[in-house]
């Protein structure tokens, strides 16, 4: 019985296919002596299932030999004689998606399925025939039906990578590549590219390093030279990037006033319009295979049309750090960060931060990735006055430990992101000593129009302070609830709209803790 084995068996021999179509026919004539001899009434043809085998065989012979018009032709008409065949269904698959007639293999190989549902060889020819007809995901079907009912066949596995690769499943790829262990040009070359992918450029490199070593001369060295050159490429590339935004905003409280003041009386929030002016600026300083170190600055700056007691000047400095792996076969990420910024409020300086983050992502796969953290900061605020050293002193530690889980939705790529987060803070007067609970939301959305894309992102922070407030003598609660949602829209490269909306409410217990605001914002980014 003839099945996608004998090409491969073929080849490993090293018989020419012309030979053994010439085998073939010789077979074919001597099988019709032999049969004569022994019945002298019979026919001196061989019988019609005899007959469908040489076939079939032709078929493949014709196959390797670079001629799938003629294999075709041959399987067509061993159809003809057996039409429920086989090994002549998957070889006229296999001949069409050579001819490039997918959707003609298809509607071979489709009916086929459900009449020989245990086939592995017809499982695996029309996995084929879906990916070349741009069906990853069915392709995936197939070749996991296929490795089923034959678990021990490593090549299905190469198979079942590569489709995942081509539906964007980079971590499914790495799993299905890594079962196939006989080290095969074209699983190492698959690997290889999903590696490049997830940004694993050290893995990569190693594995097109011995694929070239294993394969020389070949189009699979050749190939494998190819993308180590673009490995090559981006480590040479261009270094600084970031973005430039301005933009208009309305804030209906910039100096987030207290719904009431500590006497009761209800204070009038003041209003403004406003400009925004914002730039990122990263440079890369180590590009390397497993770990790239960055460095950069950021300038924040608004200007109130009234108001102008809060606007803000924020300079920001940062230095981060990040090295990738592999852990069974799953993409790890440990990060380090460090920040310091200074801020003003008005032309007065506000506050001065340093913080320190290290980080953890593991990737388990393409649809869900978790991320540990933990964030030390010290705060000093700047020109306290009369609140320095006393209860209200808000100079602190902060220390931050959070997780958070990302899943890929079924649709258009859209991202859902859920985090808590617990933090203490321990500041210098008793009246900001808390430890918090903080929930966090976000949703990104690719829009299916114009190449837009919507961000969401909510959390609700529980703050509860340790001690008794020394202004009405019991402990403060606070419950921040802030939203902010982003919607990017490309007008040309690396130009975007920007228009963004902000809510930050803040109830508490302690009622001239209480307030209340909302911005709206409407901008340009260039990004390079």
């Amino acid at each position: 019985m003839c099945d996608l084995l004998l090409r491969t068996r073929l080849r490993y021999m090293k018989i020419p296919a012309n030979m053994f179509r010439c085998a073939v026919m010789f077979s074919t004539i001597t099988s019709g002596v032999v049969f004569a001899q022994q019945d002298q009434t019979a026919a001196t043809q061989p019988s019609p299932d005899k007959l469908t085998r040489m076939l079939v065989q032709m078929g493949w012979s014709d196959l390797d030999s670079g001629e799938p018009d003629l294999a075709r032709q041959s399987f067509r008409r061993a159809l003809r004689r057996s039409p429920n065949d086989a090994g002549a269904i998957n070889g006229l698959g296999m001949a069409l998606i050579e001819l490039d007639q997918a959707d003609e293999a298809l509607a071979v190989l489709e009916p086929a399925m459900d009449s020989h549902p245990e086939d592995a060889d017809l499982a695996a020819v029309l996995g084929q025939a879906y990916l070349a007809a741009d069906r990853p995901l069915d392709a995936i079907a197939a070749f996991d039906l296929a490795k089923s009912l034959r678990p021990d066949w490593p090549q299905v596995d190469t198979w079942l990578g590569t489709a995942h690769l081509r539906a964007g499943r980079l971590v499914s790829a790495l799993g299905a590549l890594g079962q196939d262990k006989t080290a095969a040009p074209d699983a190492q070359l698959a690997k290889s590219i999903a590696l490049m992918r997830l940004g694993m450029r050290g893995q990569a490199r190693t594995q097109l390093g011995s694929l070239i070593d294993g394969a020389p001369g070949t189009g699979w060295a050749q190939a494998a030279a190819i993308l180590q050159d673009q490995l090559d490429e981006e480590a040479s590339g261009k270094r600084l990037h970031g973005s430039i935004k301005v933009a208009q905003y309305h804030d209906s409280n910039p100096g987030l006033v207290p719904l009431t003041d500590v006497f009761g009386a209800t204070t009038n929030e003041e209003k403004s319009f406003g400009t925004l002016t914002s730039g990122q600026f990263v440079y890369d300083l180590v590009r390397g295979d497993k770990t790239d170190v960055a460095a950069g600055y950021s300038i924040l700056y608004t200007a109130n049309y009234s108001s102008h007691n809060f606007d803000l000047h924020d300079h920001a400095v940062f230095a981060a750090a990040a090295h990738r792996g592999l852990w069974n076969n799953m993409p790890y990420q440990v990060g380090m960060r460090v920040d310091y910024d200074y801020l003003f409020v008005g032309q007065m300086s506000f506050l001065q931060r340093v913080s320190a983050t290290p980080t953890f992502t593991l990737t388990q796969n393409d649809q869900t990735s978790t991320t540990a953290m933990f964030r030390y900061s010290m705060l000093d605020f700047l020109g306290q006055g009369i609140d320095q050293d006393t209860a209200d002193d808000q100079d602190s530690n902060n220390y931050l430990l959070g997780l958070t889980q990302a899943f890929l939705l079924p649709w258009d790529n859209a991202t859902l992101e859920l985090g808590y987060q617990f933090d203490t803070n321990l500041a210098q007067g008793s009246n900001f000593d808390y430890n918090g609970h903080r929930l966090i939301i976000g949703f990104n959305w690719p829009l299916p129009v114009a190449d837009m894309n919507l961000a969401v992102v909510g959390s609700a922070h529980l703050r509860l302070y340790n001690l008794a407030n020394t202004f009405d003598l019991k402990r403060r609660r606070d419950a921040q609830y802030s939203l902010s949602t982003v919607l990017t829209c490309p007008i040309e490269k690396n130009l975007n709209i920007i228009l963004e909306y902000s809510l930050d409410r803040t109830d508490s217990n302690l009622t001239f803790n209480d307030f209340t605001r909302h911005v709206f914002s409407m901008g340009v980014e260039y990004r390079f």
